[in-house]
């Protein structure tokens, strides 16, 4: 049971990360275990100007994961990341059970 909910919490961190504004392929670096905080910061600022080469300057999931960018502090380990961790909160919430 435990396996099945860390699968289903993946998921929904890379649901999180999609709706962030990632591609794909970015988030699969996004689980490289040799991934820093800053090599975090340099995949995210990246993504933010190929969305604004592709979208246009107002493009809001450029804006989004540019918000999500500046939290970074660039240092550390990916486990103290920032942004990981406002995409981690994120899925967690939108995960919750409702109340009934």
């Amino acid at each position: 049971m435990a396996l099945q909910a860390k699968h289903i919490d993946r998921l929904r961190f890379i649901r999180e990360a999609l709706d962030a504004g990632f591609s794909i392929e970015n988030i699969a670096t996004l689980f490289e275990a040799h991934a820093t905080c800053e090599d975090i910061y340099a995949l995210a600022t990246r993504r933010v100007a190929e969305l604004r080469d592709e979208l246009g300057p107002q493009a809001l999931s450029a804006a989004v994961l540019e918000q999500l960018a500046n939290k970074c502090d660039r240092t550390g380990p990916k486990t103290d990341c920032a942004l990981l961790a406002v995409l981690n909160i994120s899925h967690k919430a939108r995960g919750a059970p409702k109340d009934a």
